[in-house]
């Protein structure tokens, strides 16, 4: 009984698990950000193509 109730004492105090949890949660909140600026990114460049789209489309076809 002592050798489980020393195990869990020890279990308890290693921090290891820490490091992981940390760098695990950092990982999440850049992935995060990152996907909601790509997506936004994303919508306005295609606004910005769709823009440019329709001025080629309006001026450049009338020439010829």
């Amino acid at each position: 009984m002592l050798r489980l109730k020393n195990t869990l004492v020890r279990f308890g105090k290693d921090e290891c698990g820490a490091a992981l949890a940390e760098y695990a949660v950092t990982f999440l909140v850049i992935a995060t950000v990152a996907t909601v600026g790509l997506l936004a990114l994303g919508t306005n460049l295609s606004a910005a193509f769709g823009a440019i789209a329709a001025w080629v489309a309006t001026n450049i076809t009338a020439l010829f």
